[in-house]
């Protein structure tokens, strides 16, 4: 299909118009792409793309309509779907010094005019739990999140504020692209271990001084690996490999999750690093020569605590075949 057009301008709260604003079109869940389909906004505030995809929101909504009646006429999912090969546009515009903005695309081509929002801001610091020194270099990710109910015209998009911020040499950060809201911090930094579950609200401040973010050694899990049909070790080869997965079993926890292939240890046991506290555990695939020949489950995963500094030995079910249930977690601290 021929490309459209889509112009406009973008202005500030005070309606003063926002120089070299990134503007791009975008398909649901997408990110920003400063190649195509973008452009930036000149001096005026104003902007124009012209590789946008045609689409027209209204007839989106009537086709999903039409679908939905035609599946339940015919009582099965077989109904043709030409929604599938379609998704909705949005538009974003992103700005250092302002929140970023995202709304659906009523017609392309068309017209929309964007104002932005003054953002709120998050500050602090990450430091290294062994010495108490400033952690230069790590990055922190603030991430917004979703309420269990949506405000009146809000979708799950409006709510996916994501960024990130990478401390200076004291270890501080600045965080200044968020709209107000409760968010989750993590501090990341190779070799070490977000120690800190923080959540923040911005609801009622401009400028958050957030506390002190952690990174430690964290806990060390050891999986071995049991046979669920026979309730023994698996046989261990020298080239096999782990595919491990661990997180919070809390939805919308501060917790960071690991996912990680890992190589078997000397003693048979596959050791992942994790943040200390509550976390499910599983293995999704034990390769051997780079084939998956063993398989955990994702369902009903099992609960491991573990502290910073702490060593737990894990037994993990799995089997030679698919889709199999996952049975109780054997777990034990090991000597140190």
């Amino acid at each position: 299909r021929p490309a459209a057009t889509i112009r406009g301008r973008v202005t500030s709260p005070d309606n003063k118009p926002v120089k070299d604003a990134l503007v791009w079109v975008q398909n649901d869940g997408t990110v920003a792409w400063d190649v195509a389909r973008s452009t930036h906004t000149d001096a005026d505030g104003q902007y124009e793309i012209t590789d946008a995809p045609p689409f027209d929101l209204a007839k989106y909504k009537r086709t999903l309509e039409e679908e939905a009646r035609a599946r339940v006429e015919k009582r099965s999912s077989d109904a043709q779907q030409v929604s599938a090969f379609e998704a909705p546009l949005g538009l974003s515009v992103s700005h250092p010094d302002f929140v970023t903005f995202y709304t659906q695309i009523e017609n392309s081509p068309g017209t929309q005019d964007v104002q932005l929002a003054a953002p709120v801001i998050i500050i602090g610091r990450v430091i290294l739990k062994s010495s108490g020194k400033p952690a230069a270099g790590a990055v922190v990710t603030a991430t917004r999140q979703t309420p269990a109910k949506l405000p009146p015209g809000e979708t799950s998009l409006h709510q996916l504020y994501r960024t990130t911020a990478t401390t200076d040499a004291e270890g501080k950060y600045r965080i200044a692209t968020l709209p107000a809201g409760i968010y989750a911090l993590q501090a990341n930094m190779p070799g070490l271990q977000n120690l800190s579950a923080t959540k923040v609200s911005t609801a009622d401040v401009h400028t958050l001084d957030s506390p002190d973010l952690e990174l430690g050694n964290g806990g060390l899990v050891r999986a071995r690996m049991i046979d669920r049909a026979t309730g023994k070790p698996i046989e261990l080869g020298p080239d096999m490999k782990a595919f491990l997965a661990a997180g919070s079993p809390f939805q919308q926890s501060a917790v960071p999750g690991v996912t990680k292939y890992v190589d078997r240890s000397p003693d048979g046991r596959f050791e992942l690093r994790v943040p200390p506290g509550q976390i499910n555990l599983v293995a999704f695939a034990i390769d051997v020569d780079g084939v998956p020949k063993w398989f955990g489950s994702n369902e009903n995963r099992p609960t491991v605590t573990v502290a910073d500094d702490e060593t737990v030995d894990v037994d993990l079910p799995v089997s030679s075949e698919k889709s199999q249930p996952t049975s109780n977690l054997e777990v034990r601290p090991a000597s140190r």
